[in-house]
């Protein structure tokens, strides 16, 4: 892979947008500096990053004339090793995660589906995932949780994500209506309970929310949420009208809607909602990922 122009050393996480598809370039934006830099790749046309752990990407792509089906593969953006993996069904309703051991090597790739079978979840549907070590924790909509090991498997009214994060997995939780009414919570993994988090543990701490993968990172002396969603659109990717605006922009042009995009600052002490880039930008895909993965080697 490779960057076009320099960038400064960052540690929080950054957005990573795919303005089209089909293009082998993608666009970083760093919310410390507001700047935004475009890196390339081969793997990037037509394909969806879904993961990201050690280094590695999980990109999904569809089959070329069969949309049934998915390309799945692993590829280390400082290496440029690829590691293609065994075809899966239409990934819409489902989502990725990865085991990487202590030597840098992706072991286990686990999707999981949104289940109809009673011994494994309840109708509703899961709404996150979190890997925390080998464990894979799911959260559906009604708060439950469903946690197991995927080195034990084959391939196989609230806005809410979850965040795994030094040994820890916590969630972020938002009532819809409201616009900046964050709450946090920490899970006891042996008794599987939330309990809040103290008012302490939030100070010098952003966080970095997307489905499928959300960041908490140290930011000294601020207290933020990072999303796509703007206050009326938790969900979403932009305000209520830029909701409308990527329906129409979407329709009959891709397998997934474009999205009129930015990224939205919310301050906890104040209450303060930010739009961070200054313009928004249309995007087929949105998410987070750490600065390491597309770091510039030191010259």
């Amino acid at each position: 892979m490779s960057e076009s122009d320099s960038s400064e050393e960052v540690k929080l996480p950054m957005a990573l947008f795919a303005v089209e598809r089909n293009s082998n370039k993608r666009l970083l934006f760093d919310v410390t500096t507001q700047k935004i830099r475009g890196v390339s790749s081969s793997v990037f046309p037509n394909a969806t990053c879904a993961f990201e752990n050690g280094g590695w990407l999980l990109m999904v792509q569809p089959k070329p004339l069969d949309f049934k089906e998915q390309a799945v593969f692993l590829v280390h953006q400082g290496t440029s090793r690829r590691l293609d993996l065994p075809a899966f069904g239409s990934s819409s309703n489902g989502l990725f995660v990865f085991y990487v051991n202590s030597h840098g090597t992706p072991l286990v790739v686990a999707r999981r589906q949104r289940q109809r079978q009673r011994r494994l979840l309840e109708p509703a549907s899961i709404v996150d995932v979190a890997l925390l070590g080998t464990q894979a924790v799911c959260l559906d909509a009604n708060g439950d949780i469903l946690v197991f090991d995927v080195t034990e498997i084959g391939f196989g009214q609230y806005a809410r994500s979850l965040v795994a994060a030094d040994g820890e997995l916590l969630l972020v939780s938002r009532p819809r209506t409201m616009e900046n009414a964050f709450r946090f919570f920490k899970l006891d993994m042996e008794a599987l309970e939330w309990s809040p988090l103290e008012r302490r543990e939030l100070d010098d701490t952003s966080w970095f929310l997307c489905k499928g993968q959300s960041y908490r990172a140290r930011d000294a002396g601020k207290r933020r949420v990072y999303t796509f969603s703007g206050p009326k659109q938790c969900g979403g990717g932009g305000s209520t009208a830029e909701g409308s605006a990527a329906r129409t922009l979407g329709q009959g042009t891709s397998l997934k809607p474009m999205s009129i995009t930015n990224v939205y600052a919310y301050d906890l002490d104040d209450g303060s909602v930010e739009m961070v880039i200054p313009a928004s930008i249309v995007t087929e895909a949105r998410r987070w990922v750490r600065p390491c993965v597309f770091a510039i080697p030191a010259t």
